[in-house]
């Protein structure tokens, strides 16, 4: 089993809304990706 990361820059985020929409912006492209997202 391979295991890899991959780390997005994403500016303008300041609420947990835009959490909410990146993560589900991101698990619609793999459905199984462990999406972490975090403000700071």
């Amino acid at each position: 089993m391979t295991t890899s990361s991959t780390t997005f820059s994403v500016s303008g985020m300041s609420c947990g809304h835009c959490v909410s929409a990146v993560t589900r912006a991101v698990q619609q492209v793999d459905a199984d990706a462990n999406v972490q997202v975090d403000l700071d």
